[in-house]
């Protein structure tokens, strides 16, 4: 278990980043919650988080207002030291960490990888 003093103030290397959702199970909504709401993902009422894995097992994860490029960029250039390798997948938030001096490698993970 990796303690908070733990956590680097800055990741370095190849490090992941990713977002997700919390929030209750889809089955335990309310019938008018789920009639307006989609399911999953980016157009759902749940809290969006995002998260930074460096591959040595070091993780820093904060609740953020939403998952678009500029709320996520400016977090990524804050805790991940420049030219490292930064793995992600396609979302279009993260089309610009190339230009901004990172090495950035996508998953695509409807691709089974």
């Amino acid at each position: 278990m990796v303690l908070a003093k733990d956590v680097p103030d800055i990741f370095s290397g190849t490090v992941e980043v990713d977002e997700t959702y919390l929030g209750g199970a889809w089955k335990n909504k309310r019938k008018v919650v789920r009639d307006t709401e989609t399911k999953r993902g980016r157009d759902t009422s749940k809290q969006p988080v995002f998260g930074i894995l460096c591959r040595n097992g070091q993780v820093w994860a904060e609740i953020v207002e939403n998952v678009d490029e500029s709320t996520l960029l400016p977090l990524i250039t804050q805790k991940v030291e420049l030219g490292s390798t930064l793995c992600s997948d396609p979302w279009k938030a993260y089309t610009g960490v190339a230009a901004r001096g990172y090495v950035h490698r996508l998953v695509n993970h409807g691709e089974g990888n």
